[in-house]
């Protein structure tokens, strides 16, 4: 054959294999509904119990037959194992509230789900963003709702319900809760609020350095002490700031007592923004870093995933990227693996980029030693993972907002979505420095692949 004709063939073949990963992917998922209104939605926390999946975010429009209070409204929608719709519930003030998180409380399917709110949804406002926290029942009706804030702008990201119903949420101020001082006013402080299943306040806490720190997730262990994860620009506790802002670990024993701080980073850029438990009770944290924190930066920002003991004490780092710019937006841990969700300006191996942002699931394995598989996929516009969750039968469960038609027609602006992925595919992929391309596939009777 003719050089070429050769290369023609191998860039035709490479094609074809390009091609048919994107078709691979998308058969993967089992389903996707995108709603929404003609103005903006967006999803921010997704939970499920057994087969049922609970989304909140904030609406622009008025969602399901419900009336818009101000600008953004919080909204918490139900969904079935299929991915229809169950009930919507919308609440809100004459201002602007965002929703951060959501759980669901496994004796009696209620939700609570946190957030701040430039306005009043019960009691006066104290300043600038206040945080909520609101209970709804298992039909969707309004059981309760919890306002309370400084004088500055206070937040909450992560809720957790512990074993007797109580409600631990995780956020940030740039004031000082009762009884608590802020060392550097209007920088902000991490804040850890519990409530009863009344709504009623148990204890509050409060802590932070010089400069900036953000919670941005929560765990509880089997003994319902606290973990949290987040950013800091500072020093928390004994370990100095490597540059910029440093991941930090941080638990709190049941009554709201620090235990340990665990800081590390690099040179540039690091955040923790996901954390999981393991029954050894093993602290998974994910995040993103746009330096060398586990293996050479392959982009502009790569993910990570760093395990510690129960102590605080590291065990491994696991990093990797693509040559874009990529975000974990969600952790799960399975039953033998390691579950990422986020997003990517570019193409894993093996994958393609649809336009904009993508969204991605990737298995690792339950050591951080190698990527299993990835999906990757998207509309021809940018669409955000915010929310990723494992339902009963492990599969994987994505919640966020797209640009695009992901699983619908665009209803205006940028619309809520849920994605449930059953199964995740492999890709591999190898090659010399030269020109390589496969010409044949085969499968055996055991299953096994053979290309040439």
């Amino acid at each position: 054959m003719p050089q070429e004709s050769a290369m023609v063939s191998v860039a035709f073949s490479c094609l074809l294999l390009w091609i048919n990963s994107c078709i691979v992917e998308a058969q993967q998922e089992s389903w996707t509904n995108q709603f929404g209104t003609s103005g903006l939605e967006n999803v921010y926390a997704v939970a499920t119990l057994g087969d049922d999946i609970v989304v909140a975010g904030f609406t622009a429009g008025s969602l399901d037959g419900n009336s818009n209070a101000g600008f953004w409204d919080i909204f918490v929608t139900k969904l079935d194992s299929s991915g229809s719709k169950i009930w919507t519930f919308q609440i809100g003030s004459a201002s602007s509230e965002l929703a951060r998180a959501v759980q669901i409380e496994s004796s009696t399917g209620n939700s609570v789900v946190v957030g701040y709110t430039w306005g009043t949804l019960n009691g006066a406002n104290a300043g600038n963003t206040d945080v909520f926290v609101v209970k709804i029942d298992n039909v969707g009706s309004h059981m309760w709702t919890m306002q309370t804030g400084t004088s500055n702008d206070d937040d909450l990201r992560a809720v957790q319900i512990d074993s007797s119903g109580n409600i631990i949420a995780g956020g940030d101020t740039r004031g000082a809760l009762s009884g608590f001082s802020n060392p550097n006013p209007g920088s902000r402080d991490i804040i850890v609020l519990k409530l009863d299943s009344s709504g009623s306040t148990q204890w509050t806490f409060q802590t932070g350095s010089l400069s900036n720190e953000y919670v941005y997730d929560l765990k509880l262990d089997a003994s319902n002490d606290i973990v949290l994860a987040g950013a800091t620009w500072g020093q928390l506790g004994s370990s100095s700031n490597a540059g910029d802002s440093d991941i930090y670990v941080m638990k709190l024993n049941n009554a709201g007592s620090s235990q340990w701080v665990f800081q590390t980073g690099t040179t540039g850029s690091d955040q923790g923004k996901h954390l999981g438990i393991d029954s050894s009770g093993n602290i998974l944290v994910g995040g993103w870093t746009n330096g060398d924190l586990g293996n050479t930066n392959q982009g502009s920002t790569d993910i990570f995933v760093m395990q510690l003991n129960s102590a605080g004490a590291q065990q491994w780092t696991f990093q990797t990227g693509t040559e874009g710019v990529d975000y974990i937006k969600g952790l799960a841990i399975g039953t033998f693996n390691i579950i990422l969700g986020g997003t990517t300006t570019s193409a894993w191996h093996g994958s393609c980029n649809r336009g904009g942002e993508d969204l991605f699931i990737m298995e690792l394995d339950s050591d951080g030693s190698s990527v299993q598989k990835i999906f990757q996929t998207g509309s021809s516009s940018a669409d955000t993972l915010e929310g990723l969750v494992l339902n009963a039968d492990e599969a994987v469960i994505l919640a966020g907002y797209s640009y695009g038609d992901l699983g619908g027609s665009n209803a205006g602006s940028g619309d809520a979505f849920v994605m449930k992925v059953q199964q995740l595919s492999w890709t591999f992929q190898t090659g010399t420095s030269g020109a390589d391309g496969a010409n044949a596939l085969q499968i055996d009777s055991s299953g096994n692949i053979f290309l040439t």
